[in-house]
C-alpha cells in the first residue's frame, strides 16, 4: 500500500500510528528508514503523540536502515527487508520514503521491479507493506507504485479561505469496493483522525413522493390534536 502526498500532509504520522497500534496489539512490525539519522529525527517528531510508545522499540517495532543495501542494488535491499520480515515474523512493514530511493537509482524500471519482487516476498511472508512517497495524487498514477501497489491513499492540503484543510482519499483499492472522493483529516495529539464524508442518496422513485395522507398513532385524542396523525 502506498501513502502518498506532499511534504507535511501527514504520511509518516499515519504510517507510524498504524505501526505502533499494531505493535501494541502484539504484532511484530519492521520499520525501515533510509539512514540511521532519519530514525533519530523520526522518533523526535513522533514523541509528542500519545500513540508513540518507546518501550515497544527494538522488540515489537524493529528498526532497519536500508540505505547501504539500496546503494548496492535492488536485490540486496529486497533481501535485507524480506529477510528481516521473515526473521521477525513481522505482519507489518513500514518503508518510510520511496522518493529517496527513486532519486538514488533514477531508474523507473529498476524501481518497478524492486517493488514487484518486494510485494511477492511480503505476500509469501503474510506481511502487509506500507510505503510513503512525496507526490501528489496525479503523479503516482504514471509511476511504478501505481501498478505494483494494491492500494494508494492520497493525503493533501486544500486552501479554504485563510485556512488549509487536510483531506484523505482512497485513490486505488484493488479488488475491494470503497467510497471514492475526499474525506476530512485532522492531526492532533493522538495522531491522525479521519472523518468520513456523509453521503446523500437521492431516490428517483416517484412512489416515494408524499401523497398528503396522515399516519395515526392509534391514540384517538392525540390523533385529533395532530390533525389525524403525522404526514
Amino acid at each position: 500500500m502506498s501513502i502518498t502526498g506532499a511534504p507535511g500532509s501527514g504520511k509518516t504520522i499515519l504510517c507510524s500510528q498504524i505501526a505502533f497500534f499494531a505493535a501494541a496489539r502484539g504484532l511484530s512490525v519492521v520499520l525501515g528508514t533510509i539512514t540511521s539519522q532519519a530514525q533519530d529525527k523520526l522518533f523526535e517528531e513522533l514523541s509528542g503523540f500519545t500513540f508513540f510508545r518507546p518501550e515497544l522499540l527494538g522488540e515489537q517495532v524493529f528498526l532497519i536502515s536500508v540505505y547501504a543495501p539500496l546503494k548496492k542494488g535492488a536485490k540486496e535491499a529486497r533481501d535485507l527487508i524480506v529477510g528481516t520480515v521473515r526473521e521477525r515474523s513481522a505482519k507489518l512493514l513500514v518503508l518510510d520514503g520511496l522518493r529517496p530511493i527513486r532519486d538514488l537509482w533514477q531508474d523507473e524500471a529498476r524501481l518497478r521491479e524492486f517493488l514487484y519482487e518486494l510485494s511477492i516476498g511480503l505476500a509469501a511472508a503474510d506481511c502487509v507493506g506500507l510505503v510513503t512517497t512525496d507526490y501528489s495524487v496525479e503523479d503516482p498514477l504514471g509511476l511504478a507504485e501505481a501498478t505494483t501497489m494494491d492500494a494508494i491513499i492520497s493525503l493533501g492540503l486544500k486552501r479554504h479561505g485563510v485556512r488549509r484543510l487536510r483531506r484523505a482519499e482512497v485513490v486505488k483499492l484493488r479488488g475491494r469496493a470503497h467510497l471514492s472522493g475526499e474525506h476530512f483529516l485532522e492531526i492532533g495529539s493522538e495522531g491522525i483522525r479521519i472523518i468520513p464524508r456523509l453521503e446523500s442518496l437521492i431516490h428517483s422513485d416517484a412512489s416515494l413522493t408524499p401523497d398528503g395522507s396522515r399516519a395515526a398513532f392509534g391514540l384517538p385524542e392525540f390523533d385529533v390534536l395532530m390533525g389525524g396523525g403525522v404526514p
